[in-house]
């Protein structure tokens, strides 16, 4: 984060390259970490939601924009890694959250999930993440 906050101020123009870049050795790390199946995929979209759910509602809920970004330094190092941990604590058991909605309903989806990914994702998403190894 260090790296992408040193970019965003002494080369503005280079900082979408650099976010990209680091938001794919993100994905790599996680999806080999969660074996780069089904289960890793989903563990990738539920987390990135949550994330960007606590993000919008962080946005929503601040006064103003000053607000929001006195709000995020302060409370960055506590409030928000604590959140962050919550989501991919969520985002480890995606499955039983699909279930909890509708046992029938959600284990119908995780099996047609399954085969549209292993039948037509899992291919292209592993050329997108590893295609310049």
């Amino acid at each position: 984060m260090y790296d992408l906050g040193r970019t965003l101020v002494q080369e503005p123009r280079s900082f979408p390259r650099e976010l990209k870049l680091h938001l794919l050795k993100w994905a790599r790390a996680t999806w080999n970490a969660r074996g780069g199946g089904f289960y890793a995929c989903g563990f990738v979209v539920t987390f990135l939601f949550l994330e960007v759910k606590l993000l919008v509602t962080e946005l929503f809920t601040s006064a103003g924009a000053a607000d929001f970004l006195i709000e995020q330094v302060f409370q960055l190092v506590l409030r928000f890694t604590v959140d962050s941990l919550v989501n991919t604590l969520l985002a480890l058991i995606w499955p039983a959250m699909v279930l909890s909605i509708s046992p029938v309903n959600g284990l119908v989806f995780l099996a047609v999930g399954y085969l549209i990914f292993t039948r037509f994702l899992k291919e292209p998403l592993t050329r997108v993440l590893f295609n310049d190894d």
